[in-house]
């Protein structure tokens, strides 16, 4: 169970609110040569020494029905080409990591979904949607290796 600080639920469970709510997105790849960083605000953002550029997008949370991945979509505004040429750059899947923060202490963060990683994206003249997935391990094989008397004999003596 996820632990929230008293301030973030009274600024959730308040009718109205002085104390925004952002999403922290840090989008890393190792062809990159530095995390691409943004926030649903519309300026700057600070938090914990990194700076987040503004940059209007909607997150949806994927159905929580017990039989799928949990999934992500995040639908960007396409204000500029800059996105779409960091994404078509890339070789393989970017990391992405989510997090929640109060406009007033975006240095605490209050919830953090990790290695998410991009799956498809989309997009046209106005919206990049980009969705992201939880890395499959549910179908890893466990254990990853088999024990057999070819491989390991000291176990078959």
């Amino acid at each position: 169970m996820r632990t929230l600080s008293v301030n973030f639920l009274d600024q959730l469970h308040s009718v109205e609110s002085g104390d925004p709510v952002f999403m922290l997105v840090t989008l890393s790849h190792d062809d990159l040569p530095a995390p691409v960083r943004i926030v649903n605000s519309p300026a700057m953002i600070a938090s914990r020494g990194n700076e987040f550029a503004p940059l209007a997008f909607d997150c949806t949370l994927g159905v929580d029905d017990g039989e799928t991945m949990p999934a992500v979509t995040l639908t960007l505004d396409n204000i500029d080409s800059t996105i779409i040429s960091i994404l078509r750059s890339l070789t393989s899947a970017p990391t992405i990591l989510i997090e929640v923060v109060l406009g007033s202490a975006p240095d605490d963060v209050e919830i953090a979904i990790p290695r998410l990683e991009l799956s498809n994206a989309k997009y046209d003249a106005s919206q990049i949607a980009v969705n992201l997935t939880m890395p499959d391990i549910m179908n890893r094989r466990y254990p990853a290796d088999d024990f057999n008397p070819a491989q390991y004999p000291g176990l078959f003596r």
